[in-house]
This record gives C-alpha cells, structure tokens and sequence, in this order.
C-alpha cells in the first residue's frame, strides 16, 4: 500500500505541485535545504518526502518551513491522497466546458471533487450550489491559510471517504489511514486530557481532532497545546503528508497514566478533594430506560473549573458527537454513549483530574480514574 501512495503522489508531482505552487518546482539534488536542519523536528519528514520526490522546496536551497498553507492547496493535497486526482481534472474541464463561474481557478476541480465526496460543504468556502454544479464567487477564502482546526478536521473527514459509495476512478481505501481500520472510541476520548488547549477548539471540530491525534496526525506542540486558530505551517502540512504516505512515522501524543487511586501530586492540588467532588457528581447520573439523567450538586473546589462532556455514537456507530453541558442534562442514550467529567485548574488551564461513566447494556458503568500533571 505504501508504494501505491507514493506511486499516486510522484506521478504527477511536477505538474501538480508546479502548477498550483505548493511546493515550487526545483528542488536539491539531495533533498536538503539551507533552512531545514538536522535539529529540526521536521527534518526527518521533509527529507522523506523529498528523497521520494513528492515535494520539492520553494527555491533551490530553501523550503520555507515557516510558510503557510492555504485552504485550496490542502484540497489539492487530501484529492491527491485519496487518489481522486484524474476526477478532479474530468471535474475541471467540465466546468470550463459548461462556463462555470471561478472554473478558471487551478483549483476548481479539488473543489468540486471534494465537494462531490461530501467531505467539504463547498458554501463554507465561498462557492455556492446549483444543482451539482459548484460555482466558485468568491475566491478570498481559497486562497487564503488554513488553520490548524480545519485542516485536521479535513484530513479526519478524508480519512472516512467510502469510494464504494461514489464509484471514483481510485484505487486507494480510505480506511486503511485509519488505525487498525477502525476507531476505539474509548481510546479517542482519552486524547482529551493530552490537549492542554482543547477547551478552545471550537466544538464543532474537537471530534475530529480528536481522532487526528488517535491517527497519529497530530500531536500538539512541546507545551501540550494543538493551537488550533494558528495557520498551518509548511514544516505542519509535510509532517502530516509524510505520515498518511509512510504510517511507520507517526508519532502519538503521551496520554496521561489513569489509575484507580487519586494522590496528592503537590501542595496546590488536592487530589483528594477533586476526587471526592467528581465522584459525586458521577452518582447523580440516573439511567432509567433508556434516559441519562445527571444534575450538578456541590460546589467546584475553589481555583478549579469543572467540564462535563457527552459523547455521542453516530447513527453509523462509527464517529462520536461531543456535546457540553454546564449544570445537567436529560436525553435518551444508547449503550457506549461516554459521560466524562474534568476538572481543571483556573490558574494554568491543566486537567488535574477526570472521571468517566459509560452506559452499559445493564446499566451505568463507572470509570474512577485520574489525570493528574
């Protein structure tokens, strides 16, 4: 599988990245430029991707890792992945054909492929729909740097393209960047207390970033924080093409060790307390029937804040929904759905301690463990 990647990228690796720059279209003889270093956490990535000719640099001698990475040149990057380039090129010429407002843009056909594979929503880009044709009006978003949160919630959505569902002319399965194929959606959840930031990255995407560290796709920065408003660097986007192109080069952030028992860590945590405070907020959850009903008692020990969140299995039982609650809630719930409760310091921001209940066939099954830093 993994030639057959590489096959897809360098087959068409000089008119795709010349042609919309990307990456410009000269590049090292050995693959090495005067601003990627050794020491660099990047190197290694831009050196693969380089030494099998799928990226080349801007000039001659630099790469420009600090660069950014606009919206257009991701889609580009996830149609060329997946596989779908040839389909995004048929899409083009038909939009010339048909006078296609914006169908001059290089990437008009990434768009309308990616759009035809439900894995963007075209509106959310300046497009708008007419039928199955896909016009571009405005172009200032394209073409302007994707952030961090975007684009791993891109590459999540990518992950979960069923072709069978499309009939495209690839040969790549989707699901296979994906590991073991499938999503443990206990294992997602716990990445939570890995991202010292996650409180804000808006809702709508904290899923799938989710899933993107579970992936091995990212892992947050030295500090713990996704940084998830910031623009995606060109070192990011080579990291994150090196590891979908070689899966043996992902990387997995450092989940905090749980345990049944909760100790004081320092003077100013007291574990105890925390303990004590999550648990009873774990014995007001009721199941009756099929209806999770929870409601907030007690007072959050003081200098901490409290999070509740509730994630929810899709209809398929693949993908998880997040939703938070402040002070309770009452809903009808299926068997894996995840209550997890966190409290973290005011102070610094950092997940101290965490309980989770799940919803069992038989009933409600707690999970008293611990994240403490």
């Amino acid at each position: 599988m993994l030639k057959k990647r590489i096959y897809l990228f360098c087959a068409l690796a000089g008119m795709l990245f010349g042609m919309i720059n990307v990456f410009a279209d000269v590049k090292t003889t050995d693959g090495k430029f005067n601003d990627v270093k050794p020491d660099d956490w990047f190197y290694d990535y831009v050196y693969y991707l380089t030494e099998n000719d799928i990226i080349k640099g801007m000039t001659e001698s630099t790469f420009e890792p600090d660069g950014s990475f606009t919206y257009a040149q991701s889609f580009a990057v996830i149609t060329r992945y997946l596989g779908l380039e040839n389909e995004a090129v048929k899409r083009k010429e038909a939009m010339e054909m048909l006078g296609v407002k914006g169908a001059q843009f290089w990437y008009s056909g990434y768009v309308k492929i990616l759009s035809d594979a439900g894995i963007i929503d075209p509106a959310e880009y300046g497009c708008e729909m007419y039928g199955r044709v896909v016009a571009i009006n405005d172009s200032s978003i394209l073409d302007s740097p994707v952030s961090r949160c975007v684009f791993a919630d891109l590459i999540t959505k990518s992950f979960d393209f069923d072709n069978s569902l499309f009939g495209f002319e690839t040969d790549v399965d989707a699901g296979e960047f994906i590991i073991d194929g499938k999503y443990d959606d206990d294992k997602v959840i716990s990445y939570i207390p890995a991202i010292k930031d996650y409180a804000s990255i808006p809702e709508r995407y904290r899923s799938n970033i989710l899933k993107s560290y579970y992936n091995g796709i990212f892992n947050g920065d030295d500090l713990g924080n996704f940084n998830p408003m910031s623009n995606l660097k060109r070192s990011e986007m080579a990291k994150v093409l090196a590891v979908i192109m070689n899966g043996e080069m992902r990387k997995f952030a450092e989940i905090p060790a749980g345990s049944f028992e909760f100790t004081d860590i320092n003077d100013n945590v007291n574990a105890s307390e925390i303990k004590d405070f999550l648990s009873s907020q774990a014995a007001n959850m009721t199941l009756s029937g099929k209806t999770l009903e929870y409601i907030k008692t007690n007072s959050v020990p003081e200098n901490y804040k409290f999070e509740l969140f509730v994630f929810i299995k899709d209809n398929f039982g693949e993908s998880i929904k997040i939703q938070s609650f402040t002070d309770g809630f009452k809903y009808d719930c299926s068997p894996g759905d995840v209550v997890l409760m966190t409290v973290k310091t005011t102070s610094r921001d950092m997940t101290v301690g965490a309980y989770s209940v799940t919803v069992g066939s038989a009933g409600l099954v707690h999970n008293d463990y611990r994240y403490l830093h």
